[in-house]
């Protein structure tokens, strides 16, 4: 949940107070199409979303904005979201979704592979990924949780988009 508080900068009166989540949604969702833009490969086509809830449908479509997305493997814990997820992004985008049994399954052989969950233990294994696959990691944005294997981030070249999050947060 997120809310956003408008102020008149010049006399300090709050001039609208909004529900953020939706906004927060689409922002998490941009700096993630803007991170697979200029870090993935240009011929990235097969996303392995792990999570299957809001901030998964926000990635994709900014996904779907900076590449040619033509297939998602989709796991979550909860098969139904998987389901209801694969519907959505099938009627929306027209695209392959496959709605796969687990983790190692919708990463492997990815191009870029997107985590989406409040995970307090690693989910997925570095001898998953092949070299050159992108890895936007948003589930792991507060102290622990955790998504990606410690040797994985040993592997990988880490960007992030807010450093000091990023040191006191999971990975």
């Amino acid at each position: 949940m997120a809310t956003i508080l408008l102020i008149d900068p010049s006399t300090g009166v709050p001039l609208a107070i909004m529900g953020g989540t939706l906004i927060t949604a689409l922002r998490t969702g941009a700096a993630g199409g803007v991170a697979a833009r200029y870090l993935a490969r240009k011929d990235s086509r097969v996303v392995g979303m792990v999570g299957a809830g809001v901030q998964a449908r926000a990635q994709l479509r900014a996904l779907k904005e900076v590449l040619e997305v033509e297939k998602v493997k989709v796991v979550s814990a909860h098969p139904s979201e998987a389901r209801k997820y694969a519907e959505e992004v099938r009627k929306e985008h027209g695209i392959e979704v496959e709605e796969v049994k687990g983790v190692e399954e919708a990463v492997r052989d990815s191009d870029i592979v997107v985590t989406t969950t409040p995970s307090r233990v690693p989910l997925v294994r570095s001898e998953w990924i092949s070299d050159g696959t992108h890895l936007n990691a948003i589930g792991a944005d507060a102290p622990g949780k955790q998504e990606m294997e410690p040797e994985l981030l040993r592997r990988a070249k880490v960007v992030v988009d807010d450093l000091e999050q990023a040191l006191h947060s999971g990975r």
